[in-house]
């Protein structure tokens, strides 16, 4: 009877985990906020215009072989560096790049999260604005960064 009433409690505990998000958690998630990501998708997509090293800017493509395409990775890079990452460019082509952000953890600075998407946009066309490739993600990755950017993580 002892085991079977343990089994029950532990079943319960567990599901409880399961049906109720960690409050922390729950915060965190609270926090996403759908203006902010338009407005990201906007600016990504050509839509408004954004400050690139206190200049204004309309990205009108990010087609790999657009010069615009550069001008959206500063775009990604001075919006992570705005929110306290650390952010550099990375070239892996005559064309590509990736823009890195890192938040150092404070116990684990060695193990990593990676929150990814893929900001340019690979179309038939020379003009390529693309809010569903990758517009969208690449704004909720710049949204993941304002919101995380707050909270200290023992992992990087």
């Amino acid at each position: 009877m002892r085991k079977y009433y343990s089994f029950i409690c532990l079943t319960v505990i567990l599901l409880s985990t399961a049906i109720f998000p960690q409050t922390s958690v729950q915060n965190i998630v609270n926090q996403v906020n759908q203006d902010t990501l338009m407005k990201f998708v906007k600016e990504l997509s050509g839509v408004l215009p954004v400050t690139i090293s206190g200049q204004p800017y309309t990205i009108v493509s990010r087609h790999k072989n657009n010069a615009s395409n550069d001008k959206a990775a500063e775009y990604i890079q001075q919006s992570l560096q705005r929110y306290g990452l650390t952010a550099t460019l990375q070239s892996f082509s005559t064309t590509g790049k990736n823009v890195i952000g890192v938040k150092t953890g404070t116990q684990f600075p060695n193990q990593k999260y990676i929150i990814c998407a893929h900001f340019d946009d690979m179309p038939s066309g020379s003009i390529a604005p693309g809010a569903d490739d990758n517009g969208s993600g690449t704004a909720a990755v710049i949204e993941a960064a304002r919101i995380l950017s707050q909270y200290d993580f023992l992992i990087r």
